[in-house]
């Protein structure tokens, strides 16, 4: 299946950042698919991808992703800012701040700390 977005648009005017992400039906993956917005060449527009979903370890979870953040990090990625201190193999799924549900959990994750069907919001530093 292949995730078809009619609009992808980051534009940056003086100190606002504006992100346009429009998905249609058509671009709701199946089965072991995710859609993804992928780095394919620094200084470019982000390309919806339809990828495999990750497969994960005994102590990890999957989110299934209702909202994303996009933060200075993720620009200085995406126009290569860092591609010599930070080199990235492209093409690259950036993104550290996403809230969800939680869809899978591994066998080791405790059942008294997170389950399957919880909201949680995930950031990194």
């Amino acid at each position: 299946m292949q995730c078809t977005v009619p609009t992808l648009n980051i534009c940056t005017y003086t100190t606002y950042l504006i992100l346009t992400l429009q998905i249609t039906e058509n671009s709701i993956s199946s089965g072991n698919n995710v859609c993804a917005a992928r780095i394919h060449k620094y200084g470019s527009r982000l390309v919806v991808d339809d990828i495999s979903k990750p497969v994960i370890s005994s102590a990890e979870v999957v989110v299934k992703v209702a909202a994303t953040g996009l933060c200075h990090s993720d620009l200085h990625l995406i126009d290569g800012d860092w591609k010599k201190s930070l080199p990235l193999k492209l093409p690259k799924t950036s993104g550290h701040e996403i809230a969800g549900w939680v869809e899978e959990t591994g066998v080791s994750v405790p059942k008294s700390s997170i389950n399957k069907g919880d909201l949680v919001a995930v950031f990194g530093g």
